[in-house]
């Protein structure tokens, strides 16, 4: 197979300090890259975070489910060392690599990188747990707290940052000519949606049949529920896994 995007235009809708490492993949294939990015991250430091990152000590277990949870909530976070004892779960490898750069690592990650099997691996192996700490952002899917009240399992939750529509990116949309694009890229359910939101409603069926790449079966289902036509969802859930899909399309296409 041969490994390169030959020049196909990628847009890249991922929020802008996460996009530059995206980008640089891309051309690394000799993909050209358009970034647009249509939802920005916000902390959210109010007297609620203040007050529960006061009183760790009440906390066996942290769950942190994306890599901007542990960034905005280590940024919080004056003294580090306050979680020196405690056990940490995360969502994946790459949730992971971020929490190892403030000198963490996890004691426990699912099989499959999504909140249903987190939740499922979660309770099957450590089902008497209890005093859990979840860091989240606002619009966070609940599915892992719906299951943890289900099984009676007491917790408490943070929410350390905000996802918001990047409004900015509407003129940034309305520059690109949809003809000239051959994949777009969705990261996370709020990227689908802050598209749609932002995209020319005359021009969105049409944007609609563009070769769809989603990082996550949740990311998918969402692209999926906006009637785009052609969705694809690589089983790992990273963006090096998103560019091999890519490349395997564009492979497809040559022959």
């Amino acid at each position: 197979m041969t490994s390169y995007l030959n020049g196909k235009q990628v847009l890249i809708t991922r929020e802008k300090s996460q996009a530059a490492h995206f980008s640089k993949e891309i051309k690394k294939f000799n993909g050209q890259p358009l970034i647009v990015p249509l939802i920005r991250i916000v902390t959210r430091n109010n007297s609620e975070n203040e007050a529960i990152l006061s009183n760790l000590d009440k906390f066996d277990w942290i769950f942190f489910t994306s890599i901007n949870g542990v960034i905005y909530f280590f940024n919080q976070l004056n003294d580090h060392s306050k979680i020196n004892d405690k056990k940490i779960a995360v969502v994946g490898h790459k949730t992971r690599d971020a929490l190892m750069t403030f000198g963490f690592d996890a004691h426990f990650m699912p099989t499959v990188y999504n909140a249903e099997t987190m939740a499922e691996e979660f309770v099957t192996t450590y089902g008497k747990a209890d005093n859990i700490l979840f860091v989240r952002g606002n619009i966070s899917r609940p599915s892992l707290l719906e299951r943890f009240t289900k099984e009676g399992i007491s917790y408490s939750k943070i929410i350390v940052y905000d996802t918001r529509t990047n409004i900015d990116a509407d003129k940034m949309l309305k520059a690109i000519d949809y003809s000239e694009l051959d994949y777009l890229t969705f990261t996370s359910p709020s990227t689908v949606k802050a598209f749609v939101d932002l995209i020319d409603k005359d021009l969105l069926n049409q944007y609609r049949t563009l070769p769809c790449i989603c990082s996550g079966t949740t990311t998918e289902r969402e692209a999926k529920s906006h009637n785009f036509v052609e969705t694809y969802d690589p089983e790992i859930f990273t963006i090096e896994s998103m560019i091999d899909k890519m490349i395997e399309l564009t492979h497809m296409e040559a022959y």
